[in-house]
């Protein structure tokens, strides 16, 4: 899990929809990236304190204040959140600040999402969209730019597949049986043909290729999830 400022807005850096970061602590600039130090000192100083000022409004009438989001034009959002002694402030583009926004607060709560197969932590690992290319992160459900359905992914370590919060991808039972019987099929032609050449050409290569063959066959799709033992 991600902890000192500089980790941090280098990681959000990778991903699609980063402008710029700052983080401050008590007004003063500790780290920066996308923006000058005169203008990081600037921001630090005006958001950090009319952060302090909302937070004590929100305290004051009985809320409990994360996030403040400043909508800037055409399309752009700064997000201001207060991580322990740190004052995280953040532009992004605004089809994009829900994804940051989740990150920011599974830093805050220590919350971490990991490969329920290999232990991989996944939070911060990019995950480059299938449809469009976009470069987001691995624990969202759907693509912030195409909107398009990416749930269900490749653990970048053990190459299992996975869904967003790190459970193990599991085939609907229905679509497993007759996967299921399909593979097998596949599986028992390829060694008899494997077999049959054996007998016919007494070629143990041939024969070998063929147990060789079908063993693979059975192998990956326990891997993808089509077979399963339980």
């Amino acid at each position: 899990m991600l902890e000192d400022p500089r980790s941090i807005i280098n990681t959000f850096s990778k991903f699609d929809g980063f402008e710029w970061a700052v983080v401050s602590r008590e007004g003063f600039t500790v780290e920066f990236k996308g923006v000058d130090k005169s203008k990081a000192e600037e921001v630090a100083a005006i958001l950090e304190d009319a952060t302090r000022m909302l937070e004590k409004q929100v305290i004051g009438i009985g809320g409990k204040p994360r996030f403040t989001t400043i909508a800037v034009e055409p399309d752009s959002e700064i997000l201001v959140s207060r991580v322990g002694e740190f004052c995280y402030i953040i532009s992004v583009k605004r089809k994009y600040h829900e994804v940051f926004n989740s990150l920011l607060l599974r830093i805050s709560k220590r919350e971490s999402v990991k490969c329920g197969i290999c232990g991989k932590d996944l939070t911060f690992e990019v995950y480059r969209c299938p449809h469009c290319g976009s470069r987001i992160p691995f624990i969202v459900d759907v693509c912030p730019n195409c909107r398009a359905d990416v749930r269900v992914k490749e653990c970048p370590s053990c190459r299992s597949l996975v869904y967003s919060d790190g459970r193990k991808y599991e085939v609907p039972r229905g679509i497993r049986f007759m996967a299921t019987i399909g593979v097998v099929g596949l599986a028992m032609l390829v060694l008899m043909s494997g077999l049959v050449m054996w007998a016919t050409t007494s070629s143990s290569i041939a024969g070998g290729l063929g147990i060789l063959a079908s063993l693979i066959i059975l192998y990956l799709s326990y891997r993808w999830g089509i077979l399963s033992i339980r």
